[in-house]
């Protein structure tokens, strides 16, 4: 049985597990070089962060480094990076009021998410895993952040408009989702 105790103790020192915390690590990064205004460095960075978001997971699987350390510590970098950047863009940018309400959308999930799965794996005892929809979600939040940051959402706000709606509703269906397969459904094996 799994809870916050045990997971601290387990090992860290694994590829998979580098790979999850370079995340945390490059996140100083791109806000620098956001307030430096030097945003062809920020995509660069952020599409090496979204490269190490989809190895970790592979490696870990491929090469038998799954562990629950490694479990928690993937959704954490990526709460860490988003929540970071994203306040950090909401700074620089004079955003639109309707990507104002989907960082605060985004804030909320992201505190709520750390919570409940605290919660799980003190009251039941097991790791919640990431599902399609929470990455079709990071997927579609790093769209919606990439025509931010290159500017096209300023250009073309309609096109800016669309992938913050399909943010919105991946956001939600994420939530819903976690809500039901985590904290309201009893666990079966």
């Amino acid at each position: 049985m799994s809870n916050v105790k045990n997971i601290a103790q387990q090992r860290f020192n694994t590829v998979s597990n580098w790979l999850s915390m370079s995340r945390i690590v490059l996140t100083p990064f791109v806000v620098y070089f956001m307030f430096r205004d030097a945003w062809r460095v920020v995509i660069a960075i952020i599409v090496l962060m979204a490269v190490t978001d989809m190895l970790d997971g592979f490696w870990a699987r491929t090469f038998g480094q799954v562990t629950d350390i490694g479990k928690v510590l993937d959704p954490l970098a990526d709460k860490v990076s988003i929540v970071t950047i994203i306040i950090s863009l909401a700074f620089i940018r004079h955003l639109h009021p309707i990507f104002i309400g989907l960082i605060a959308l985004i804030l909320f999930k992201e505190i709520l998410t750390f919570f409940l799965g605290i919660f799980v794996i003190n009251r039941k005892g097991f790791i919640p895993m990431s599902s399609m929809f929470g990455k079709f979600a990071v997927f579609a939040l790093c769209m919606t952040f990439f025509l931010i940051i290159a500017g096209y959402a300023d250009k073309y706000p309609k096109v800016g408009f669309v992938f913050a709606g399909i943010s919105y509703a991946a956001i939600l269906t994420a939530g819903i989702n976690y809500l039901i397969r985590y904290v309201f459904k009893p666990r079966t094996r």
